[in-house]
């Protein structure tokens, strides 16, 4: 018989686990798994194997794998589509994550003990499919035709815009090289929405958030026009992240849309501006030795689509940043619609 004693305040005396049963702010009070905060099979958790344990903490904090296609709106059969769930439970939009997808896992379990916190985070780093999502603004490029000399001067000025709408989310658990002083912090919306919704989640990120393996970039939100400015200034946000400090990253998706997408802006801007940005980022990411590269839009439109010579050269760019039996596969449209 177990005659370890239960103190009133919830602490289990024998393993040191603080029973709380919070509710949950990523599910809107229940969670899906609040099995697991019933005391008894809390009990029952800690009598099974190491490798039992962590087996059944991560089935219950990390959610199911999105199919990619289905996050860019392209997947077209996802009745029979077996690539990942083609449905997803988002948070709350009266929450920090605003009706996405959660970057941490929920409180409301992983703050019951040491044992869950600790393998929970661990797991969910790890196996969680992270989707982050610029929110930009939709207001055009003014209708005048400017000198190549002005347009570099323009594209420079609104960098700090791109840098503001990035997913607040992300300027906190990724690092990147053109927003150092962010890194820790996070941008001053994440740190406003911090404040006002904080559930103590993000305590315990800087520990894990460089574990991440998987991750998918996205612009705009869906049905965003393609005169937006979101696909003419900062349409290679994602390339300017600090790859070196993500070693394990295995699966990359990138929406780099907006490099075919200028040939519908007026005016269009270019070609060299797009070239510049496009080869940087790719030089960055010849640290990564990853296992599956996803890019959406650099070979679509009349301008791009079916030119093999345009598509090797794309191919030959990011090759680098594969691992020995990586894979990269670019996802292209041969006319414009929206994704």
């Amino acid at each position: 018989m177990d005659t370890r004693k239960r103190s009133v305040d919830g602490l289990d005396e024998g393993r040191n686990c603080v029973l709380q049963r919070n509710a949950c702010s990523k599910h809107g009070g229940e969670c899906p798994n609040s099995w697991i905060m019933v005391p008894q099979v809390h009990d029952f958790l800690h009598q099974f194997p190491g490798d039992l344990q962590q087996m059944i903490i991560a089935e219950t904090v990390v959610p199911t794998a999105r199919c990619i296609k289905q996050v860019f709106d392209h997947c077209y059969d996802p009745w029979t589509c077996q690539d990942g769930a083609h449905t997803y439970e988002f948070s709350p939009l009266l929450d920090f994550d605003s009706g996405m997808a959660p970057c941490t896992p929920s409180m409301c379990y992983t703050s019951r003990c040491e044992l869950i916190r600790k393998e929970g985070y661990k797991a969910f780093f790890l196996n969680n499919v992270f989707i982050f999502r610029s929110n930009h603004s939709t207001s055009t490029r003014p209708l005048f035709f400017l000198e190549p000399e002005h347009d570099r001067e323009w594209l420079h000025d609104m960098d700090f815009l791109g840098r503001r709408e990035r997913d607040y989310r992300a300027t906190r658990l990724l690092d990147f090289i053109d927003s150092p002083n962010l890194r820790g912090k996070g941008s001053m919306e994440f740190q406003l929405r911090l404040a006002r919704f904080d559930d103590g989640s993000y305590n315990n990120v800087d520990q894990y958030r460089y574990t991440i393996r998987h991750l998918v970039f996205m612009v705009g939100y869906e049905g965003m026009p393609f005169c937006s400015l979101a696909f003419q200034y900062n349409w290679a946000w994602a390339l300017t992240v600090d790859w070196k400090t993500l070693p394990n990253l295995q699966t990359l998706v990138l929406d780099l849309r907006g490099y075919s997408y200028r040939q519908l802006q007026v005016p269009e801007l270019p070609q060299e501006l797009y070239d510049e940005q496009l080869e940087s980022g790719a030089k960055q990411m010849e640290y990564l030795k990853l296992k599956s590269l996803i890019i959406y839009g650099l070979c679509s439109g009349p301008k791009y689509w079916d030119k093999g010579q345009h598509r090797r050269r794309m191919e030959k760019l990011f090759a680098p940043a594969l691992g020995k039996w990586g894979t990269l596969e670019l996802r292209d449209q041969e006319h414009f619609v929206n994704w």
